[in-house]
């Protein structure tokens, strides 16, 4: 049976196993294994990921029999590498597989992916030696299947 209410952990897993399944190194809020730096901290090589992050936001609607079905759900995706360029390239690629590879949702259609914010490229100096950040935000239109 299609479930008519939106499972925000179902979409959240099938973005992971999507952007996993692409080839990139993906952690659910955090890094994933093998990520980051791979000896010391600036004295080793870097190896970038994304992070997903369901975020606030977003609205549920559908037809008068089921008002809630329909799901415009809201994520964050950011992309971390060790230089500007690096997090730039892996933010490139994860928007391309994001917009490109469709999303597999049991009893569910995701009927769009929108890009919804280009996050721009943000240094972090917060950590030593510093990241650099691209954090995207995406919309995804979710329905019964």
């Amino acid at each position: 049976m299609t479930s008519l209410l939106h499972r925000g952990g179902d979409v959240t897993t099938a973005i992971l196993n999507m952007l996993a399944a692409a080839g990139f190194l993906v952690g659910d809020g955090e890094a994933p294994d093998g990520a980051g730096w791979q000896g010391p901290p600036g004295a080793s090589s870097f190896k970038g990921y994304v992070n997903v992050h369901a975020t606030p936001g977003g609205t549920t609607d559908g037809p008068i029999a089921a008002p809630r079905a329909d799901a415009a759900a809201d994520y964050q995706l950011i992309s971390i590498g060790a230089r500007r360029a690096q997090a730039e390239q892996i933010g490139d690629d994860v928007r391309r597989a994001m917009l490109t590879t469709p999303l597999f949702v049991a009893d569910r259609y995701v009927a769009e992916t929108r890009l919804d914010m280009l996050g721009g490229v943000i240094r972090d100096d917060g950590v030593q030696p510093a990241l650099f950040y691209v954090s995207d935000r995406y919309r995804l239109l979710v329905v019964p299947s």
